[in-house]
């Protein structure tokens, strides 16, 4: 929904909300998805500032969960409420870490 790709990140800010960074504690640390991935500083508020721009509502009402499933890609199915509010959560957590300096580590499980 960010980057209309499934595993890249597209070299963009929004790429790296949830695929991004540089890969930090080798194979022994991967999770099946592979190893975490660690993004700086400056790449925390190039998300942010990415996040804020997005038209969350509009990509919201335009997903089809059933469309990405045909293609082969996992996505869990919701609806444009819920979407909202996980994005709504993920701006919050990029901006507070923005704000903050923070670098941000990322890893699925």
């Amino acid at each position: 929904m960010l980057t209309g790709k499934a595993e890249e990140t597209g070299g963009t800010p929004l790429g790296d909300a949830i695929l991004g960074g540089v890969e930090i504690g080798g194979e022994e640390a991967d999770t099946g998805y592979g190893p975490p991935r660690a993004l700086k500083p400056a790449q925390v508020r190039a998300v942010a500032d990415a996040l804020a721009d997005f038209p969350i509502d509009q990509r919201a009402q335009e997903f089809d969960a059933m469309a990405a499933e045909k293609a082969g890609i996992y996505v869990a199915k919701h609806d444009p409420e819920e979407l909202n509010e996980y994005f709504g959560k993920l701006r919050s957590f990029y901006d507070d870490a923005a704000r903050k300096g923070n670098a941000v580590i990322l890893w699925i499980e």
